[in-house]
């Protein structure tokens, strides 16, 4: 066995801690410090298994899902820093800093997300010229979703398209 010089304690919340078993089981992990060790060290993006969704969502896009939902669930923890007037948590990243992440084009990354929303994963809601777009991101891994995304946001000042999701 390893030895480790150095000792670093964090403390979770019960829901966080649920959510953090949650998370090791659909990886197939049952320690929790070799997890979280391999979580920080190397940054491992879970991406769940969609029976229903995997024939019809690319590849690329299933990853960028799993980014932006390890994202999303990283900013539920944060307060209400990250949460619209609705109590409904957001990201905001750009274009650009997914091109640059996953190497890829303009055009791939807009269909990817464009995949993503056609699918009921996100919705992008436009803040106005020049500012990026808040990002809901639907959580596949949450038993209930039911008011993930309230209705004011879809046809309220400022959304993207007035299509139903989910």
């Amino acid at each position: 066995m390893k030895e480790y010089s150095k000792g670093i304690y964090v403390k979770f919340k019960p829901e966080e801690v649920e959510i953090l078993h949650d998370r090791m089981k659909e990886a197939g992990v049952q320690n929790m410090s070799a997890y979280i060790r391999k979580m920080a060290i190397n940054g491992y993006v879970i991406i769940p298994e969609w029976p229903d969704l995997n024939r019809v969502i690319s590849l690329h896009a299933k990853v960028l899902y799993g980014i932006l939902l390890d994202r999303k669930c990283l900013l539920d923890s944060n307060g209400d820093a990250w949460r619209d007037e609705y109590g409904i948590t957001y990201i905001i990243f750009t274009i650009e800093e997914i091109m640059n992440l996953m190497n890829l084009g303009n055009k791939k990354v807009n269909k990817m997300f464009k995949e993503l929303e056609e699918h009921g994963l996100i919705y992008r809601r436009h803040q106005g010229l020049g500012r990026p777009n808040k990002i809901y991101v639907y959580d596949l891994l949450k038993a209930d979703n039911s008011n993930w995304f309230p209705k004011q946001i879809m046809f309220g000042k400022g959304s993207s398209n007035e299509k139903e999701v989910l």
